[in-house]
């Protein structure tokens, strides 16, 4: 499954010695000491914490990369299903599109309005015809308002994640959780 590695601040002041629970590695991070932590029981609740988080959201900044390797971004709405794969919808005209076709790596980035957010790397494909009744119907009780994108041809696409970053930065220091997959 997916290894996850929860950073977390663990020390006082400088100078003085931090606390170092079993299991964890301790490492720099601007200036701060933090432990790599990876216990698969973290993981599910891990999982379910930026689950609930991306649900909150129907608005993400996606980024792709042209054939000349310029990058391109743009907001679009999306949705989460519970294996953490989002879903989202663009038009055959759009650069989005002509790069997820040549360049199927994309990323997101979703939240912050509240000092929090979840980064996201993974793999986008177009929502094979088979499974395209479950996604749209999954992605409009979601985001309703994309309904007419649907009905204009907007093409469904589904990211796999690789590589996901929940960023906390209301806390002092800011937590950072990892998911890699």
């Amino acid at each position: 499954m997916g290894r996850v590695a929860m950073h977390q601040w663990l020390g006082g002041a400088r100078g003085q010695t931090p606390l170092r629970p079993a299991g964890c590695r301790m490492g720099l991070h601007k200036d701060r000491e933090y432990s790599l932590r990876d216990e698969a029981m973290d993981d599910f609740h891990t999982r379910r914490m930026i689950l609930e988080f991306l649900r909150k959201h129907s608005l993400a900044v996606i980024a792709t990369s042209h054939r000349n390797g310029t990058p391109e971004a743009a907001v679009i709405d999306f949705s989460v299903r519970d294996d953490l794969e989002a879903v989202f919808s663009a038009f055959k005209e759009t650069r989005k599109f002509d790069n997820i076709a040549e360049r199927p790596g994309v990323a997101f980035v979703v939240g912050w309005n509240d000092n929090v957010t979840v980064q996201y790397e993974g793999e986008a494909t177009r929502v094979p015809a088979a499974e395209i009744e479950e996604y749209q119907e999954a992605y409009l009780d979601s985001v309703p308002t994309a309904r007419e994108f649907i009905e204009r041809g907007a093409v469904m696409f589904k990211a796999t994640p690789r590589w996901i970053r929940y960023s906390d930065f209301n806390k002092e220091p800011p937590e950072q959780i990892v998911i890699q997959f």
